[in-house]
Parts: structure tokens; sequence; C-alpha cells
């Protein structure tokens, strides 16, 4: 028995599964930033003038939130992107010029580990290391498309 094996129909069903998987990945980066899950030294009050200790979420104005965008950098290649100014020393912490510390708040981990507590509207770990069931019907149909089966 020999066939020929269609490459360019293969990387198509990768690149189906990519596109259907972004999305997700997208939605549970929000959900870490709007989760209760953060350590923090001390009280904060915040723009709309709440009171906030530990753990909390990293949403204050929602500037860091709104400013992410999923953005195309070749075939089969997304990536996430945040470009408040604040984005940076929010998640990987730092010191400002005022000596103030900003501990480390990695909500790209804490999204992709899927133990979000906050209420969410998918299913977070199954979306992401599982291939649900209709994305892998469409790519199913296909694959009996390209290898004709």
């Amino acid at each position: 028995m020999s066939g020929i094996i269609d490459i360019a129909g293969i990387m198509r069903c990768v690149d189906l599964g990519w596109q259907e998987t972004m999305p997700v990945v997208g939605a549970a980066m929000t959900e870490a930033i709007e989760d209760e899950y953060y350590d923090w030294p001390n009280e904060t009050i915040r723009k709309n003038g709440t009171r906030v200790t530990a753990p909390r979420n990293i949403v204050d104005t929602g500037e860091l939130k709104d400013s992410q965008y999923q953005q195309s950098i070749g075939k089969g290649e997304e990536e996430i992107v945040w470009t408040a100014d604040h984005a940076a020393i929010n998640h990987n912490g730092g010191r400002k010029a005022d000596g103030t510390v900003f501990p480390a708040r990695r909500w790209t981990e804490h999204a992709i580990k899927g133990d979000i507590t906050a209420p969410i509207e998918y299913q977070q770990a199954d979306a992401l290391l599982d291939v649900p069931a209709e994305l892998a019907a469409r790519i199913q149909s296909h694959l009996e498309d390209v290898f004709g089966g």
C-alpha cells in the first residue's frame, strides 16, 4: 500500500484548529485579568473609589484589559498583545521610579493553567487542552476531503 501525504492539507487542518483555539485563549486571558486571584501587599483605592486588598483582580480603569488584541504574525502564528503602558510592570513586576514595588501578576500563566476562579462562559481547561467535538468533526471532515477517506 502506498499513499500521497498532502502536507498542505494537513497544514490547513492545523490552521483551522489554531483559528478556533486563539479566541478561546484570548477569552481566558481576559478572564484571568478580571479574576480576583492576585496577591497585593497593600490596600488600594481604585479610580472609582472602591477599596481593594488581596486577593484581587488587576482591573482598575480597564485600560489594561481593553488594550488586549490578537494579531496574526504569520501562517498559523497568532499572538495576543497588550498595549497599555503599564502592561509589562503589571505582568512581570518591577519597581517604579518613586520606589513603589509591583509584584508580578502573570495573568498569561494563570489563564493557561486553567485555574480561573471567576465564573466563566467556556470550559476553561477543556477548551485549552482538548479539541472541542465540533472542531474535531470539522477537522475530520477536512481530512477526509484531503485524503479521500
